[in-house]
């Protein structure tokens, strides 16, 4: 691993099977809010003391740490010296989001973040039932919470338009703009989808509620993606979708809008290879962040592992011990075990 960035690596303490039990049984009511049975996070209290159930990070300008803790239906930030607080949400309350005050609002199950140009931070926050929120809520840098995508409980499909007139929805992990608004891995509908700062959304990757195998030097809105749950946006304004049951981390063209595979190979689940990307196997990439070098990390859960993949398609291991699971050590990151790591985000800072 390079010494000069700093990785945060997102880790679930659970095997997967348990963690999609969790998920499922998340979802709010709109009747009233509902305690959880998960240990809380202590605001205010140094962030390695605290218990998390991190799903997702995500990294501002000035270097704090957001995270997605799904387990205590909040975001919390750690700040460069290590105190945490939270942003968004109840802690140990589940409910239907409504604006306002972002520490004030339910959350659900949130899944997934991204920081704006601004410092706006974006909330994935999935629900399930027939009242379940999946809704992507947007948090002001002054805390004020309001929906940038969905209405609160419903779901299916994105329709191009006004996100309020969507009534499908099952947003993942998102990306910031950099002119402004999002992009959104919407899993469920199987497509990535673009909301303009005007709050105007289309659909730039995949076919809605059609799901299957890509099909590369296709417009990617001709071709079918399954169960992508991350998007993020390279240094060339490149988009990349961590394209989970295929096994595959696809990039979409700025210029052209054709899809091509850039990790990974279509169909093939397997330990990583280290040599070109496209010749190594992933299994279940669910998490993507670029440095400023250009370098693209992969949060590989299935392998226990997170890739690197320079701008020359070179794929490296650089944390985790591939098909060994346990908890992490100090130490060297390729020695150390994780636990399926859903997430990974990139400190932009020289160290």
């Amino acid at each position: 691993m390079q010494t000069h960035h700093r990785y945060r690596i997102a880790m679930t303490l659970s095997t997967l099977a348990v963690a999609a039990a969790a998920v499922g049984l998340a979802s709010p009511t709109a009747a009233a809010a509902r305690p959880r049975s998960s240990a809380v996070a202590a605001a205010g209290t140094s962030a390695t003391a605290t218990a998390i159930d991190p799903n997702a990070l995500a990294l501002d300008a000035s270097g704090d740490l957001y995270i997605a803790d799904a387990g205590n239906a909040v975001v919390e930030k750690v700040t460069p010296s290590g105190s945490l607080s939270v942003v968004a949400g109840v802690k140990g309350r589940t409910g239907l989001v409504t604006p306002g005050p972002a520490t004030s609002a339910y959350l659900a199950v949130p899944t997934g973040l991204a920081v704006g140009p601004g410092g706006d931070l974006y909330v994935s926050d999935v629900g399930t039932g027939p009242q379940g929120s999946a809704v992507v809520p947007h948090v002001t840098p002054a805390g004020t919470l309001s929906i940038a995508a969905r209405i609160p409980g419903q779901a299916w499909p994105p329709l191009p338009g006004p996100p309020p007139s969507r009534d499908r929805f099952g947003p993942r992990r998102p990306a910031g703009r950099p002119s402004g608004g999002l992009y959104i891995a919407d899993a469920f509908d199987g497509t990535i989808e673009e909301v303009t700062p005007a709050g105007e959304l289309s659909i730039v990757a995949g076919i809605s509620a059609v799901y299957g195998v890509p099909t590369p030097g296709t417009l990617a809105v001709s071709s079918r993606l399954d169960d992508p749950s991350a998007v993020a946006v390279g240094p060339g304004g490149d988009l990349y979708i961590a394209d989970t049951a295929n096994h595959v981390v696809e990039k979409v063209s700025a210029t052209t809008g054709d899809l091509s595979v850039v990790a990974g190979e279509l169909g093939q689940s397997g330990a990583p290879v280290p040599g070109p990307a496209t010749s190594s196997p992933l299994a279940e990439p669910t998490g993507l962040a670029f440095d400023q070098t250009g370098d693209l990390f992969i949060a590989d859960p299935a392998n226990n592992a997170v890739e690197k993949v320079t701008p020359s398609g070179t794929l490296s291991v650089v944390a985790g011990v591939p098909g060994q699971y346990g908890a992490p050590t100090p130490g060297p990151a390729t020695s150390s075990d994780l636990n399926l790591p859903t997430d990974v985000a990139v400190d932009g800072a020289a160290h």
